[in-house]
């Protein structure tokens, strides 16, 4: 292999990639970044065989790149990107020897790496079944989805599955769904493609949450995405992520969803967030206490060591009985950072059941759950 690229087309694959490096690897491979030069193309791929991100630089403006002579090595990921990284500006060449030696040469500096051999390493595979999904959507969409959804997972292993976001492919949607026990979080995008039928699998929410970053600025791009029964392949421009899928299923959403409505109200949803972050300074144990009644919504929080708060805010609109609850008041922080509309919905079916947050939209496709945390006064 030998190519002639810039500094900073290189440093910026593998920026991308690297997030697929593991601290600790299941095999010493997987420490490195496979890179492969053909047909005027290097593609730079990482693994950490939960996940696999490939990078592909062409000729540009930006990258200027020019093979000279094909070939596949795997070069040592954190050593690769400190070199690039302290290069001066401008342009590079990689040349590959016939023992698998990666050399650098960029001006007056010249580095000489050992690779390792390539055949082995874990590439993207094509989902090439029959029945496979197959769909577009706007990255933008995507992105936003993959925000508002991800803070639901579970931090626990000890239900993999409640680490990941629960997606049901349709023709026309993608419903993401994700639950840690204690929040739900639930949101349609819209979708073009081909889904010869209903599809539902589980994404690890850390890939997810890897692919939202690795989205950027890029908003406006096209997101295509093929799944099967084991991975899911997500390609937009010239970035590919490949995951595996969890095993499992989530706890359906209509068990969960509440039967009937005992209260609502209606707020400013910038009001609120304003009013849950002065509140949560004070809020021992992150427990605060939410009061509806004569067309305000009140939030407390005491703790003996340290004092007590309590806010207000003003309703739009009230239904239904007054309530008290007592809610996690980060979780309903992370909650509230999510919502864009200027209006919020929250609805109560009773002090034991979820608070169900709804964005005031033209189209519902968003809502969240968030359960009452039990208090010495039986709510």
């Amino acid at each position: 292999m030998l190519i002639r690229t810039t500094r900073e087309a290189m440093l910026q694959a593998i920026k991308q990639v690297g997030r697929a490096v593991s601290a600790h690897p299941v095999i010493p491979l997987l420490t490195g970044i496979h890179m492969s030069a053909q047909q005027e193309e290097l593609r730079l791929t990482a693994s950490n065989m939960a996940m696999t991100i490939e990078v592909c630089i062409q000729n540009g403006q930006e990258s200027e790149l020019v093979v000279e002579r094909a070939g596949a090595v795997v070069v040592p990921a954190k050593y690769m990107h400190d070199i690039i990284q302290r290069l001066d500006p401008g342009r590079l060449m990689l040349e590959q020897t016939n023992n698998d030696e990666i050399v650098i040469t960029s001006g007056l500096s010249r580095f000489r790496l050992n690779g390792l051999d390539p055949h082995s390493f874990p590439l993207i595979s094509a989902v090439r079944n029959s029945d496979r999904t197959s769909l577009y959507t706007v990255n933008e969409h995507l992105k936003s989805a993959i925000r508002e959804v991800v803070i639901a997972t579970s931090a626990s292993e000890t239900r993999p599955v409640l680490t990941g976001v629960s997606a049901t492919f349709r023709s026309d949607s993608l419903e993401l769904m994700a639950t840690n026990g204690v929040q739900l979080a639930h949101r349609i995008i819209p979708l073009t493609g081909q889904a010869p039928h209903e599809t539902i699998v589980v994404i690890p929410g850390k890939t997810l949450s890897e692919l939202s970053k690795l989205i950027g600025d890029d908003t406006e791009g096209l997101m295509h995405i093929e799944a099967d029964a084991q991975s899911i392949i997500f390609t937009t421009g010239r970035l590919q992520v490949q995951s595996a899928l969890l095993e499992g299923s989530m706890p359906s959403m209509t068990k969960l969803m509440p039967a009937s409505l005992q209260s609502e109200i209606r707020l400013s949803s910038k009001a609120l967030l304003r009013s849950a972050e002065r509140v949560s300074v004070l809020a021992g144990g992150n427990l605060i206490r939410l009061t509806a009644g004569d067309g305000r919504l009140k939030l407390l929080a005491k703790t003996s060591e340290i004092g007590d708060v309590e806010d207000e805010v003003e309703l739009a609109s009230v239904h239904g009985e007054a309530f008290s609850v007592a809610l996690n008041g980060s979780f309903l922080t992370e909650i509230m950072r999510c919502i864009h509309s200027e209006q919020v919905s929250l609805q109560l079916t009773g002090s034991r059941s979820p608070v169900m947050i709804v964005p005031i939209r033209e189209q519902r496709d968003a809502l969240y759950l968030l359960t009452p945390v039990l208090t010495s006064t039986g709510s």
